[in-house]
């Protein structure tokens, strides 16, 4: 081991400031590809990840809405829809409600409201 980290040149580098290029944003899609469908699917084989993958680019850029794009979907956003207040506390109040009914089906014995 310490003749590793003797050996050792990695250095530290940072998009934007040591680098000129980032990839972030396709760092950020694969978190969600992994997070959000390969490991909740169980997709393990090449075979499955090409059966699913136009339902899953097609929740992504359209079903699954964003904070960072004022709560709509990449779609929504690239056509330039606007979505009022109003609107974004029905998205809230059904998100809410789709949560508890999720959450209500696995019980911890905890009585909460």
């Amino acid at each position: 081991m310490t003749y590793l980290k003797a050996q050792s040149t990695i250095k530290l580098k940072i998009a934007m400031k040591d680098i000129k290029q980032s990839n972030s944003m396709i760092e950020a899609a694969n978190r969600c590809l992994k997070h959000y469908h390969l490991f909740p699917l169980g997709i393990s084989t090449y075979k499955e990840l090409e059966i699913l993958l136009p339902k899953i680019i097609y929740e992504y850029n359209f079903v699954r809405y964003r904070h960072s794009l004022n709560f709509r979907s990449p779609n929504e956003a690239f056509c330039g829809v606007d979505i009022g207040i109003d609107q974004i506390n029905i998205q809230f109040d059904k998100a809410r409600k789709t949560r508890y009914l999720t959450n209500s089906q696995f019980s911890c014995n905890k009585h909460c409201t």
